[in-house]
């Protein structure tokens, strides 16, 4: 039995070992990757697509959030591990069309953490990296990889098990942020 958030783990250790800087970022890989995609889906390979597809739902605490940055005039954005089209079109099956700002690792050809990915959100929001906060689910990739481009960052850790080692902010739900802007 695959215990959960075990998957996730793997991926990320892969992702970041492949893409690291010793191999460099593969993009003929990724290439190759997404022809294997478009021939799997017309020949029936990914019957459940659309299935997952009706299923992508933001967790509770986002729009609520979304709402009060919209009410305060504080711009934001993604910055993601995917390839933009595909992350765009994952936020809109969600329902977040309104998150306009949208960096993949197509837009400046480096995954996260690399600090180039970081920077360029900062840019397409009109800020300086010192002025962005940047909140992410994954400690290596996210909180780390941001504070290491200079941007302030918040460990968003749904998991709830809080990393005592852990040196910066850290939360178990959105609603802890949406807290601190009322104040």
């Amino acid at each position: 039995m695959i215990r959960p958030g075990s998957t996730r783990r793997i991926l990320t250790a892969n992702w970041v070992s492949l893409s690291s800087e010793s191999l460099g970022f593969n993009w003929p890989l990724l290439k190759l990757a997404d022809g294997c995609q478009t021939k799997w889906r017309s020949n029936g390979i990914l019957p459940m697509e659309a299935e997952i597809n009706s299923r992508w739902a933001p967790y509770a605490d986002v729009l609520p959030l979304l709402d009060a940055l919209d009410t305060l005039g504080i711009p934001y954005g993604a910055v993601s591990n995917n390839v933009a089209d595909y992350q765009r079109r994952k936020l809109d099956l969600a329902g977040l069309q309104r998150i306009s700002v949208l960096v993949g690792t197509d837009t400046v050809g480096v995954p996260k953490p690399d600090p180039a990915i970081f920077h360029e959100g900062a840019r397409q929001l009109g800020l300086e990296p010192a002025f962005t906060l940047y909140v992410g689910d994954n400690l290596v990739i996210d909180a780390l990889g941001a504070a290491s481009a200079g941007l302030p960052s918040v460990w968003l850790n749904r998991d709830g098990g809080i990393d005592e080692q852990r040196d910066g902010p850290q939360m178990t739900s959105l609603d802890e942020l949406l807290g601190l802007l009322g104040e």
